[in-house]
């Protein structure tokens, strides 16, 4: 007879394994902006999980990761994200979220080898990147030499943690969306985002706001030397190709 705990695993295993079956992971792509003139400068790929028990896709990972099918499920999510890359707006990058696991697997480089590798980004979440900090500073050199570039997703300000971080020289350094939302009306994060701005561009990092929600929002973001964005108030996800905004999005960000 099964424990607890073991028929636990074989439910969350399942689970996993659903998800990996099937047309039940879908992607929606989110553009980033240049908040000085409204040009799409990127896109990222979100995962979209059609299937019971619904919940945020991190959690989706977060399990996969636990059962030992972490780096499968995040090579279905490229897969699903690369296959319909040559439709982003020209001259933007495509931007993928990967966990450390899967970034420091041979996999993925095999998953990225027919997509154009100047116009990918990988993105590692703060929280994630600081646990298999080592792995990374280890797997890196080889993604760079492929000409991929990296972003550290979800940063945070913290002195300590954010040197480990930018150790990793990232290309870009997302800033994590409570930091971002209303913060036209909080002094202490607008120093707390000036102080990880100041230390990621002297380490030739460029800020981007994340969750951007109202003009005065972005206007604080360029006062504090962010001028990359995304956020529900600038564009919703959408399937590619992506409409035209930059006309609309010129005239929010002014």
């Amino acid at each position: 007879m099964l424990s607890a705990g073991e028929a636990d695993r074989l439910i969350r295993v399942e689970r996993i394994t659903n998800a990996l079956e099937g047309t039940k992971l879908d992607v929606a792509y989110q553009p980033i902006f240049d908040l000085l003139d409204g040009r799409v400068l990127g896109v990222e790929a979100l995962a979209r999980f059609d299937l019971e028990p619904h919940r945020t896709p991190d959690r989706w990972f977060a399990e996969a990761d636990d059962v030992g099918l972490g780096v499968e499920l995040d090579m279905l999510a490229v897969h699903r994200a690369t296959a319909p890359v040559g439709l982003i707006p020209s001259g933007s990058f495509l931007s993928l979220n990967v966990t450390p696991r899967a970034l420091c697997s041979p996999l993925l480089l095999d998953a990225l080898s027919t997509s154009e590798p100047h116009a990918l980004v990988l993105e590692v979440a703060e929280v994630l990147a600081l646990q298999r900090l080592s792995e990374l500073q280890a797997a890196l050199p080889l993604i760079r030499a492929m000409g991929i570039r990296f972003a550290i997703d979800a940063m945070q300000w913290d002195p300590e943690d954010s040197s480990k971080l930018l150790s990793l020289h990232p290309d870009f350094v997302k800033i994590e969306m409570g930091l971002c939302q209303n913060i036209h009306l909080d002094p202490t994060r607008q120093d707390d985002v000036r102080a990880l701005v100041e230390r990621a561009v002297a380490g030739a990092a460029v800020p981007i706001a994340v969750g951007l929600q109202a003009r005065r929002e972005i206007k604080t973001m360029l006062e504090l030397g962010v001028s990359m964005g995304q956020g529900f108030f600038l564009a919703l996800p959408g399937r590619l190709p992506l409409p035209d905004t930059t006309g609309a999005v010129r005239l929010l960000t002014r």
